[in-house]
């Protein structure tokens, strides 16, 4: 299937391979495109004073199926920032496709000179902290 390039509104839902964090009144937003198999696209998703922070490592489910890497490996599709608010700090990011984490393929965020990004790496979330990321990848034939 071969989509024009509209752009789609998706909500991303974050992951915690051990406990889900929940959104409360943080902000999320997606969005994505598809040109033939490459999925283009883009998440932010911002804590709020009520959101759950959740245990382990933070995942989410890409908008279209991907591509699964082979087994013991990962493939780097992306990349962002993770703002912390209180410290005014800036953390790079790269989005990696990992083999079945939890349920299904996932995207796991790796913080550069870090461990995987989780509630307290690289810094403890708390309210009016910002994850944004950018992805491209490919995804499995229709």
């Amino acid at each position: 299937m071969f989509f024009d390039g509209a752009w789609f509104d998706w909500s991303p839902v974050l992951h915690g391979v051990t406990t889900n964090p929940g959104l409360g009144n943080g902000v999320v937003r997606g969005q994505w495109t598809r040109l033939g198999r490459l999925v283009v696209g883009n998440l932010r998703y911002q804590f709020g004073s009520t959101s759950t922070f959740g245990a382990g490592t933070y995942t989410f489910k890409p908008p279209v199926v991907p591509v699964a890497p082979a087994s013991g490996e990962s493939i780097s599709v992306g990349s962002g920032i993770f703002y912390q608010n209180s410290g005014q700090a800036l953390f790079t990011v790269t989005l990696a496709l990992l083999e079945p984490v939890k349920s299904g393929l996932e995207a796991a965020m790796i913080v550069t000179g870090e461990p995987f990004a989780g509630p307290a790496d690289p810094f403890t979330w708390a309210a009016n902290d910002v994850m944004s990321l950018d992805f491209a990848y490919q995804c499995v034939a229709d």
